[in-house]
């Protein structure tokens, strides 16, 4: 089985063009929809708890004070936040390419935003790396969420700390294309990674 990791900055379109693949029947992990879930396990609950108290109201968190608190010190605090659900989203994907391998899959797809940050990169034969302009991030995300212009600079800085273009990628698809043009991107590398 084939790891594939796929990863880009916020608004590059990494959810675009990962279902592209899965709608080619790729198996797939996607680690935001899992980080999700685990805001509502009990033990992440208590270890975001030890550093930002506050977020916690009535045994749940409360992802608005949550983000609040992370953009105060954005930098810090996300570094604190990840480190908590880290161990959880690698614990997962090892148990997908265990499975996935006992069912004979041939991919295992993985989106993951840190790919690299959290090492994730080291479980994965393929590396997919999806980018955009400047421009396109700002505008995609900007019409997507209620994140204000700032807030989305934090975000942005503390992610282009992770220089891509010094990472040998296995693939670099670059979304600023039409949507067309990127389906056929997909369905080039697919053939590709299919005859190796």
């Amino acid at each position: 089985m084939k790891i594939i990791g796929i990863t880009g900055y916020i608004g590059s379109g990494k959810s675009t063009v990962s279902k592209m693949f899965r709608d080619r029947g790729f198996y797939y992990f996607d680690s935001d929809s899992y980080v999700a879930k685990l805001n509502n396990n009990k033990e992440i609950l208590s270890e975001i708890k030890k550093y930002f108290p506050q977020s916690i109201v009535n045994n749940q968190l409360d992802k608005k004070i949550l983000k609040e608190i992370l953009f105060k010190d954005y930098e810090t605090n996300i570094a604190k936040l990840e480190s908590i659900y880290h161990p959880y989203v690698i614990k997962k994907i090892k148990r997908l390419i265990f499975i996935g391998k006992i069912l004979f899959r041939k991919f295992l797809l993985l989106e993951v935003p840190l790919l690299f940050e959290a090492k994730i990169n080291e479980l994965c034969d393929i590396t997919i790396l999806v980018r955009c302009s400047v421009a396109t991030q700002i505008k995609r995300v900007m019409n997507r969420s209620k994140i204000n212009i700032e807030d989305l600079g934090k975000i942005m800085a503390k992610q282009k700390k992770l220089n891509y273009d010094t990472i040998p990628f296995s693939y670099i698809i670059n979304t600023d294309k039409t949507i067309e043009d990127v389906e056929k991107e997909v369905i080039k590398i697919i053939k590709e990674i299919s005859n190796e």
